[in-house]
Parts: C-alpha cells; structure tokens; sequence
C-alpha cells in the first residue's frame, strides 16, 4: 500500500547512478498531464525520520521539477527484498557496461543466497515444513536433484545460464581500485580480461593485469594499422597504366563497353604515353617539393 512522504523526507544513498536530466524532463511532463502511476518504494525510515530511497530517482526528481510537496511511496519492509528490487531496477539499464552489469548481478547473487538461507532458518524455527525439493528427473535413477543455491535461484530468475551467473560473481570480486583502473584503460566491456584480472589476489595484482591486457590491445591496433598502411601505399597504381586500370575496373558493365568504344577511335599507345608522362610529370614536383 502507498503513502504519501514529503520529497524532502527521502533519502537518497551515495554511489547511486547518475540522473538523466532529459528523463526527467519527460517524466515530469508525464506526471504533468496524467499523474505519477508508479509509486517509489523506500525503506522504513531510519532514526532521523528519513526514508531511504530504494528505486524511482527519476519519478522523485520529475516531482521535485514539478514542484510537488509529496509523493506516493511504497515501503519495503525487507531490507533483502528492497535492494533485490533496486538492483533489478539497474538491470533494466541499456548504457550498463559488462562490468557494472556483472557487479550488480554478482550482488544479486549473493542477496539470493542469504534470502534461501534466511527462508530456511525462518522456517525452521517456526516449526513449518521447508521448501519442497523438486523430484528426481527420471534419468537420475530416483536421485534427488541438486539442492538450489544462490548461484542456480539467481540464474533461473535473471534468465541468465549459471555459467553467465558464475563470472558475474567472479568479474564481482575486482577490487574498487581495479574497477576504476579498467574503466580508465576502456576494458570495462572486456569480460575475458575482467574476469582474468579478478581471479589475481589483491588490487595491484588485478590492476597490472588490467594494463598488460590494455597495453597488448594497443600493440595490436598499432600493428593493424601499419599493416594497413603497407596495404594501402602498395594498391596505389604508379603508373598510367595501373591508374587507367583502376578507373575502368570502378566503372559498371555498359559503361566499360562505352569507353572501350571510345578507345577505338584514338591510339592506344600514344594514349598510355600521354598518361605515363603526366605520371612521372607529377612525380617530379613531388620530389622538387621535398
């Protein structure tokens, strides 16, 4: 159930993402004209009154343009469920890097965990019957299926395979500092290095991975370069001939037939000459230039 909360009663966490002003403009306009349809949700407030922001940044900010007082609000009781919901909510993000994606779902995975634990403690202690455990498959010999953990309940609810979900959690483990330093060198949507990086203990360790990968990738662009260079200079024609080649090559099927038309009517060789004349010609004040 929603309750209405003064806009300046909601707290808002550091380290949450950056706002898009032009959302909020048209989110404002939205709420302008039909009203706002999808409360926020907030925790219960803390001690100073405050209520700590879970997901609707850009709804309470369209409200504060707008100049609302209020605003509806739905209140999470459960811390796990609240910030499930937020992370959720940045999932649906498009401009996330595999990184910060990775992050969030290894974040996920590990809330997912202690939800099942905390479930079974609960049920445990009020006496119900834990959660049923699915039947054996009929190929496993009456077996019981594997107990679910927060690895495979994560999976089956991002819609993501437990492989994805295991270098989520893997890529999760880079230390702030190794995050920023693959952020700075562009590798922050280069999964194989992140998760390569990841698996090295300690930030300095994970951060000289990080600049090996990126100084190899910056190896590689410069020798692909070159060797286009070397491409480039070698297919261009140096002689009156090769260029006149290239040109009736570029031309389509009726086009060719007209100009070796044409070509019947002059000389040929003293055609060519003419070319490599205005070739070496060309050359020449290229050389004087230097």
């Amino acid at each position: 159930m929603a309750i209405l909360i003064p806009l300046d009663a909601i707290a808002i966490g550091s380290g949450r993402r950056k706002m898009a002003k032009e959302n909020v403009a048209d989110l404002a306009t939205s709420i302008g004209m039909i009203g706002l349809r999808n409360p926020i949700t907030v925790l219960p407030p803390d001690a100073a009154g405050q209520y700590p922001l879970v997901a609707g940044r850009h709804r309470l900010e369209a409200c504060r343009l707008l100049g609302h007082p209020e605003i509806e609000a739905a209140i999470i009781e459960d811390k796990i469920a609240a910030e499930l919901w937020e992370i959720s909510e940045n999932l649906h993000r498009a401009e996330l890097t595999a990184m910060q994606r990775s992050i969030q779902i290894g974040r996920w995975i590990k809330l997912t965990a202690e939800k099942l634990k905390r479930d079974q403690r609960d049920g445990a202690n009020s006496g119900q019957v834990g959660p049923i455990k699915p039947r054996a498959h009929r190929s496993t010999g009456g077996r019981r299926g594997p107990k679910e953990t927060g690895t495979n309940a994560a999976a089956r609810e991002l819609g993501i395979s437990e492989a994805s979900a295991k270098r989520s959690v893997t890529i999760a483990g880079l230390t702030a500092a190794a995050q920023k330093e693959a952020e700075r060198l562009g590798l922050d949507n280069n999964q194989r290095e992140l998760e390569r990086a990841a698996r090295l203990p300690g930030a300095e360790n994970q951060k000289r991975s990080l600049q090996n990968a990126a100084s190899e990738r910056d190896r590689r662009k410069e020798e692909a370069a070159r060797i286009q260079a070397n491409l480039d200079r070698a297919a261009t024609p140096k002689t009156g001939d090769a260029i006149f080649d290239r040109w009736l090559a570029s031309l389509d099927i009726e086009q060719r037939a007209l100009v070796r038309i044409w070509l019947l009517g002059v000389d040929i060789e003293a055609h060519f000459a003419s070319l490599d004349k205005v070739a070496a010609a060309i050359a020449a004040d290229q050389r004087a230039l230097h």
